[in-house]
């Protein structure tokens, strides 16, 4: 978008500065430039790497591995929520 397409007031305008600033080709051009369908979206997908900042603890209990999970940036050790969650993924 260029800076042309941005437009400002200053804050003691009378109403006829306002309807010229905020009419004319720029704006109304810009409104039937979408509506004409002229517009147009592209989804590209990007590889991406997902990097998980969290260490995960294995132990035996009732004869079934269960796992605790701690946060490695807040050194904090994570609920039952992210426990449910890691063994879900590492089951899957």
């Amino acid at each position: 978008m260029s800076n042309s397409a941005i437009r400002a007031l200053k804050p003691n305008v009378t109403q006829e500065e306002a309807v010229r600033a905020f009419s004319g080709a720029g704006v109304s051009a810009l409104y039937w430039w979408v509506r004409s369908g002229d517009a147009r979206i592209e989804i590209t997908p990007v590889r991406c790497e997902l990097h998980l900042p969290y260490w995960l603890g294995f132990y035996e209990r009732d004869g079934s591995v269960r796992c605790r999970v701690m946060d490695a940036v807040r050194r904090r050790m994570e609920g039952a929520k992210a426990c449910a969650f890691f063994e879900q993924w590492l089951a899957a």
